[in-house]
């Protein structure tokens, strides 16, 4: 809206009942400041650009009391970006001010408000802020982006349950590596969940792999790990989700994955997915 005016909204229905809404605007000053007003929250993964019907084992691990980083909630959030030397990559930050939110419901039932924060640096490749001189890329591949992003976040809040609080935080950090066809990335973090004075701890991580073998052809693999109780003897849940991915048109994707579980609890439950999508 405007030169200084944007927004994004987005209701979903996923599975059989499951409903998911977002909205939010936001004032651009500059490059390296703007105020988001709506739906906000952590993406320490690629959860909003993923190839797979698979969510993130990571962004899906939830708290005692309910809360996972994937729902997002409610907030505000000041973000920006600078480009580093000679225009390229840089630093992007973001901090918020959230509601958060409770199992199967995204409106907090507590008058306590969560806090988080994230900060990556990129080295190579294209500056973080881009549309300005010297951001044009050398080749015409949109894949082709030779760089490193490291990054770290932080979350803190209080989840309520069946009228008891949940006090937890979350720390933890991520790489993205681009070379030439070939994108890596791998992320981890750390939960602390302190449910009415029985205290978690949880561990979740996950590395993933795509190839683009043509621009319209890309091979894709993602192992992640998973322990919900790092006290707990049992072991933890371990995923690995090869995929082939085919983009039919820009806006027309099919892709063929399947679902493995790696650990002895889970190992019948695999699953095989035929997804296709089409935006419009």
């Amino acid at each position: 809206i405007g030169e200084s005016i944007s927004f994004i909204g987005e209701v979903e229905l996923e599975h059989e009942a499951e409903l998911a809404y977002e909205f939010a605007a936001q004032y651009d000053f500059s490059p390296g400041l703007h105020v988001k007003l709506g739906s906000v929250g952590l993406n320490p993964t690629p959860e909003h650009h993923r190839l797979t019907r698979e969510h993130y084992d990571l962004t899906s691990l939830k708290s005692q009391g309910g809360w996972r980083m994937r729902s997002g909630s409610g907030g505000v959030e000041l973000w920006g970006a600078r480009n580093g030397p000679a225009g390229s990559g840089g630093l992007t930050y973001a901090v918020g001010l959230a509601n958060g939110q409770n199992d199967g419901d995204n409106f907090d039932t507590n008058t306590a408000k969560d806090i988080y924060a994230r900060l990556t640096y990129k080295m190579g490749g294209l500056g973080e802020t881009g549309g300005t001189e010297g951001q044009a890329s050398d080749v015409s591949a949109f894949y082709l982006d030779n760089s490193i992003r490291l990054g770290g976040f932080f979350y803190r809040g209080t989840a309520t349950k069946t009228g008891l609080d949940d006090a937890f935080s979350v720390i933890g950090g991520d790489i993205d590596w681009w070379w030439n066809r070939l994108i890596v990335t791998a992320g981890g973090m750390t939960m602390k969940s302190d449910y009415s004075g029985t205290e978690r701890n949880s561990l979740a991580y996950f590395a993933e792999g795509h190839y683009v073998i043509y621009p319209w052809l890309i091979g894709y693999a993602r192992f992640e790990s998973t322990t919900v109780d790092v006290d707990s003897p049992d072991d933890p849940a371990l995923n690995l989700i090869p995929s082939v991915i085919v983009m039919l048109r820009a806006n027309v994707k099919c892709s063929l994955e399947y679902r493995l579980p790696l650990d002895d609890a889970r190992k019948d439950d695999g699953r095989l997915t035929l997804q296709f999508n089409i935006g419009i």
